[in-house]
């Protein structure tokens, strides 16, 4: 088609142009396999559309010159078909907040124009595919996608150390809210593009790989609810860093001055782990800095810094001891922090 198309919703048929926006227009039912007819179709946009269900058709791959495939808060269900490793032109694959179950299928690895893969807030489970010489394909392949937004899934086992490369252009890579094992790859040290990388709230353990130094672009680093161990790796290099939490987890040791001095850091989460020692903040600490959170570690000292403005949270621990006049960083805070993190889901004022 040149011009319009008609697309089968359920038992309605919509006219649809070779770009075709339909959001939230209250449509109902499912995708007939009648959509392959619409050859000329370059965007397909049916977001928040709650009414339609199911699963998206297996010939939905038959769309050659889809560009844009936008499925987001609809109520679709079933696995994401495996032909849509063939809609070779696809740049925009968005199917968050939908019921999608079952594995990210490996034929994804051959949209070789990929740039946005979000899959966030589904049921899809199973281990990350990843290439096996050429006669599969993987997620490892994706060298123009800039993001992974892979969470609140049910994805697990380890995160392969052959997912990432030098040769990738990834900005964002959300594995949060899934159920990951094993350690962080020291791959993910080579991809320099990074801005947010988020691995909250998995089953990761073992030590923090010092190569997430080489980052230096990182602006957000989430490794909060995990199972990490060993001491805090160093940073220094991460001068952009804004937002840093690792609170949850199993880390011990002290923390290096040389973290205080990242010079956009605004907000430290390390509550909820076995840092011990005493902290200083040193005479170069960032003058951004605003919220420190060290409550339930086994801290014994404190140096308190200069500017009065950085609120520091000691409260259970040591540092802090059992009864008489508590200092006000002993206190509970009362109320949720103003310093609190931007939800990192609201990405499109993030995207480059």
């Amino acid at each position: 088609m040149n011009g319009p198309g008609l697309l089968k919703v359920g038992k309605a048929l919509i006219l649809v142009e070779p770009i075709g926006s339909l959001v939230n227009h209250n449509l109902e039912g499912t995708l007939s396999e009648y959509i392959s007819t619409l050859s000329e179709l370059e965007i397909l946009d049916l977001s928040f559309n709650t009414g339609l269900t199911g699963p998206l058709p297996p010939n939905i791959g038959d769309l050659k010159k889809l560009k844009n495939l936008i499925l987001v808060g609809c109520g679709f269900s079933g696995p994401i078909p495996e032909s849509i490793g063939s809609l070779e032109q696809l740049i925009k694959l968005a199917l968050n907040s939908n019921k999608f179950n079952g594995t990210i299928p490996a034929s994804v690895g051959r949209l070789s124009k990929l740039d946005w893969f979000d899959i966030d807030d589904n049921q899809i489970e199973g281990e990350l595919p990843i290439s096996n010489g050429t006669s599969s394909p993987g997620l490892d392949m994706l060298l123009q996608t800039q993001h992974f937004h892979f969470g609140k899934n049910k994805l697990s086992g380890d995160i392969p150390e052959k997912l990432f490369s030098s040769n990738m252009k990834l900005i964002h890579v959300l594995f949060n809210d899934n159920q990951f094992t094993g350690k962080i790859p020291k791959s993910l040290g080579l991809v320099t593009t990074m801005l947010v990388i988020r691995l909250d709230r998995n089953r990761l353990s073992g030590n923090i790989p010092p190569s997430l130094n080489n980052l230096t672009r990182l602006d957000q680093l989430h490794l909060a609810n995990n199972k990490f161990t060993g001491s805090l790796p160093n940073l220094a290099s991460l001068t952009v860093l804004d937002a840093l939490k690792m609170e949850g987890n199993q880390l011990i040791g002290s923390i290096p001055i040389s973290l205080f001095s990242l010079v956009r850091l605004q907000s430290i989460n390390l509550k909820h782990n076995r840092i011990n020692g005493t902290l200083d903040f040193g005479t170069n600490y960032s003058k951004q800095l605003k919220f420190v959170d060290l409550r339930y570690n086994n801290i014994t000292g404190y140096k308190q810094a200069a500017n009065e403005r950085i609120q520091v949270i000691h409260s259970h621990g040591p540092v802090c001891g059992e009864v008489g006049n508590m200092p006000s960083f002993c206190l509970e805070i009362q109320h949720r922090s103003s310093f609190s993190t931007i939800p990192i889901y609201n990405l499109d004022s993030l995207a480059v």
